[in-house]
């Protein structure tokens, strides 16, 4: 890989970073205010992005949990 390639993989890759923790902020913002429905859709947004995200896995249960769906969680 030249290093033109690997410049735009790394730049690629600190992009979707900073999309996910914008993403992150608003699930955290809509769960606060009671916007689950809202929460969960900026979930599977972020999970789009990075489907194996730990972080976001974690906040889908988290929403999951704040909107009396245990089971989900």
């Amino acid at each position: 890989m030249n290093p033109h390639e690997t410049a735009k993989g790394e730049n690629m890759t600190a992009e979707r970073g900073r999309a996910l923790a914008l993403l992150h902020a608003q699930v955290l913002k809509n769960t606060l205010d009671g916007r689950f429905l809202e929460a969960l859709s900026g979930c599977e947004q972020a999970l789009v992005l990075d489907p194996d995200n730990a972080d976001t896995q974690h906040l889908m249960g988290a929403v999951h949990l704040q909107a009396g769906e245990s089971e989900l969680a």
